[in-house]
């Protein structure tokens, strides 16, 4: 965060809390017939309509561009990336803007060899209760 950034936060903090009970006394002046509520009234509006919302949106649009900064950096690197990394790995074609990578034999993920580390089986029941047992899972061999 950057020092700008702090101050506006916390005049935005500041700005909000001064609305918030000059507004709160404008009210309670109001229903207990005291002759000053139109001063708080006014006072709040003013620091509602001319300090916070003015900050709020400011900081919404810093916030914004900010994003946009990144996602846009990020774009960029992810595309530089990728293009070096196709350059480097072999089996990859690529045309035009879309690459293919010629798949060969099973994955880590999906092979029907590989050692599964748990021996539960579930099975019958619901939701609420499910049968589970250990050491009954068929091995192969």
């Amino acid at each position: 965060m950057t020092l700008r950034t702090i101050h506006i936060k916390t005049t935005i903090y500041i700005s909000g809390f001064v609305a918030a009970f000059l507004l709160l006394g404008w009210l309670t002046a109001l229903l207990m017939g005291m002759s000053a509520h139109l001063l708080m009234l006014a006072a709040g509006s003013v620091v509602f309509l001319f300090v916070y919302l003015p900050l709020v949106m400011k900081k919404r649009k810093i916030q914004r561009e900010r994003m946009q900064a990144i996602i846009q950096k990020y774009q960029n690197d992810r595309d530089t990336v990728r293009k070096i990394k196709l350059q480097k790995e072999p089996g990859h074609e690529v045309s035009g803007e879309k690459t293919t990578k010629k798949k060969e034999g099973w994955t880590m993920n999906d092979s029907p060899f590989r050692e599964r580390n748990t021996d539960v089986t579930w099975g019958g029941g619901n939701i609420h209760a499910a049968n589970v047992s250990r050491g009954s899972r068929k091995r192969r061999k």
